[in-house]
Parts: structure tokens; C-alpha cells; sequence
């Protein structure tokens, strides 16, 4: 059984071992804010005040997402982020470059990195066939520090209206890219670096 999973998991990228993922993902819930979410408000509010919620246009009716809970998907993608990841030494080893050079990439942010403690992670989707994604460094420059990496990442990987070419020339269909997938066409990276001044 566990040889079949780490099977599964190797198929999707990831190199972690189950129980190293489960760490993962406990540490991700230890960094979200400890806070009490009510099932249902109705029960720390008077019937005076929910009237008039209600009557204002909020739905206090009790939810379950199940498995759209936001919560929980946002922790399996932070986790799914992370597992993917490569440590400095596997980046390094990738771009033919020494592991200091690495670390000088992430402090200049011409890499993108996550913080896990004291060591660096370094996520997947800024490299394409063991390279640097052509005109990344510019985009991950322009980003704000504030950014958590599951933003950035659904960012870079989601189709953006203002990231449009035809499908061929002169044609007039148009074709929606990602982020990622308009630099890894080959296009001007400088598009992408005003969309992300302006996260």
C-alpha cells in the first residue's frame, strides 16, 4: 500500500513522503489564526438583531461547505505548494548555479521563495524544464512582499482577461494566457509586471 502511494504521489510531482505531507499540513493549520467560528449565529445574536441583518440582505442561515470549504482548500493548496517545492540545493542543482547564488536570488526577489522555518522553498511554478521561466524575475520583483503564496501562485497560474492574443495572425479570435503561460510564450514580460504592481 505505501509503495502505491508514493507511486500516486510521484505521478502529481510530489516527492514527499505521506507523513511528511501530513506535517505539511498540520503546520499550515498552525499558521492560520486561532479563531472561533460559529456554526450558527444566530445563537450570539437577539432576535432584534438578526431581524434587522436579515432585513439588510444577510443570510444567516447556518453552512457546511463540505469540501468547498475555503479554509480547508486554501490549506490543501498551501500544502500542495509546498510538497511541489524545491529546497535551495534542488534549485541550484536545477539552474547549474551555486546554493549561495540561490539565496542571493531569493533576498534580491528575483526567485520566489517560502520562508518554512529557517529553510527556503522554492515553488514549482517560477521554473519550466529545469529553467527559470523567461522574464519571471522582472514579475516577482513587481510583486508586493505582503502577498501570501497561495495569491501568488493561483496569480501566476489563472487565465487573465488583460493577458489576450490572437490565436494566429490576423486572426480575430482571441486567447486568454495565465501569467505564466503568456512569459512561457515567449511574450514581453512587461505586461505581467504591471498587472503584479498592481496586486
Amino acid at each position: 500500500m505505501e509503495r502505491q502511494t508514493l507511486a500516486f504521489l510521484h505521478a502529481h510531482g510530489i516527492t514527499s513522503k505521506p507523513e511528511t505531507l501530513i506535517k505539511m499540513l498540520v503546520d499550515a493549520i498552525e499558521q492560520r489564526p486561532s479563531v472561533v467560528y460559529l456554526e450558527n449565529t444566530r445563537h450570539e445574536l437577539s432576535k432584534a438583531e438578526s431581524k434587522e441583518l436579515e432585513e439588510g440582505g444577510f443570510d444567516l442561515t447556518p453552512k457546511r461547505h463540505g469540501s468547498k470549504d475555503p479554509i480547508a482548500r486554501y490549506t490543501v493548496l498551501y500544502t500542495e505548494i509546498l510538497a511541489t517545492s524545491k529546497s535551495v540545493k534542488e534549485a541550484a542543482d536545477m539552474l547549474g548555479v551555486d546554493p549561495s547564488r540561490v539565496r542571493q536570488r531569493l533576498g534580491q526577489r528575483s526567485l520566489y521563495g517560502i520562508k518554512e522555518g529557517s529553510k527556503w522553498r522554492l515553488p514549482m511554478f517560477q521554473f519550466h524544464n529545469r529553467k527559470l521561466v523567461s522574464g519571471i524575475e522582472k514579475v516577482l520583483a513587481a510583486l508586493h512582499r505582503s502577498l501570501n503564496p497561495v495569491s501568488v501562485f493561483s496569480w501566476f497560474m489563472a487565465e487573465n482577461p488583460d493577458l489576450e492574443a490572437p490565436i494566429e495572425e490576423n486572426s480575430r479570435l482571441m486567447h486568454r494566457f495565465s501569467p505564466r503561460d503568456w512569459l512561457l510564450m515567449g511574450n514581453p514580460p512587461e505586461k505581467v509586471v504591471e498587472l503584479a504592481e498592481d496586486l
